[in-house]
């Protein structure tokens, strides 16, 4: 019997993070349509571009770093998919922030019990029945600062504490972050016993990335329909190759 290795398609460097992704994107593609999402209120399509997409995520890790967040500082998601998350995902990403997804079903005990185990300093939650549940929550975890709401204009409250970071201040801070530092905490199930919390870092997540390309080739012209939860890993890892899309 004989053991055959293919050769990585892709050699990850040091410098391979997961804001890289959407940084060069951005980059080669500017205008391309990277994500399109149904308005809840209006229930037309909205969409954005790399540009789009990179500005916002800018303008977020400047606001997370007024807020004093910074590389390894923890921070929650509990939301359904929604462009909102990725785009607190990637901007986490940039400046090294660890993020801790919550399945959207979780109940509070278990959303609790996550908190507890992780110290989140800021939470987002996905509408206004999760973000009473992490407020109340946070009575009894001073550590977690802050919970901004996706439907109540969290992002842009974020991006308001980032008006005094300057764009070389970022640059900076995304500088400093490499591909072996942490990227986020995953939660297991819990169908074998207590869920665990499984630490993956950027290289981990890009590797992954790079080589699923060598068997499933796409452009920037495919279309992926985004139906299982942001805070399940390969759902997240999909939408990270999606911005590969090359």
């Amino acid at each position: 019997m004989r053991e055959h290795v293919e050769e990585p398609r892709y050699v990850t460097t040091d410098d391979d993070t997961v804001y890289s992704l959407l940084s060069k994107r951005a980059a080669r593609t500017p205008d391309d349509i990277i994500a399109e999402w149904q308005d809840d209120n209006t229930h037309q399509w909205r969409s954005a571009t790399a540009t789009e997409m990179l500005s916002r995520v800018r303008e977020v890790a400047k606001g997370l770093l007024g807020l004093g967040v910074k590389a390894g500082t923890m921070v929650l998601i509990y939301s359904p998919t929604c462009y909102e998350w990725g785009v607190a995902d990637f901007a986490c990403a940039a400046i090294g922030a660890v993020v801790v997804p919550v399945y959207e079903t979780d109940s509070a005990r278990q959303t609790a019990g996550i908190v507890e185990e992780v110290d989140p300093a800021i939470a987002f939650a996905g509408d206004f029945q999760r973000a009473q549940t992490l407020e109340q929550i946070r009575v009894n975890h001073p550590g977690m600062k802050y919970v901004f709401n996706f439907k109540a204009d969290g992002l842009d409250a974020v991006v308001d504490f980032g008006h005094g970071v300057s764009d070389e201040t970022l640059d900076a801070a995304i500088a400093r972050i490499k591909a072996d530092d942490l990227l986020t905490v995953v939660y297991t199930s819990g169908s074998t016993g207590k869920p665990k919390g499984v630490m993956l870092t950027h290289r981990n997540v890009v590797s992954n990335v790079q080589q699923i390309s060598r068997y499933m080739p796409i452009n920037e012209n495919d279309v992926f329909l985004s139906y299982l939860p942001l805070s399940h890993s390969f759902e997240r890892s999909a939408a990270y190759y999606h911005a590969l899309a090359t």
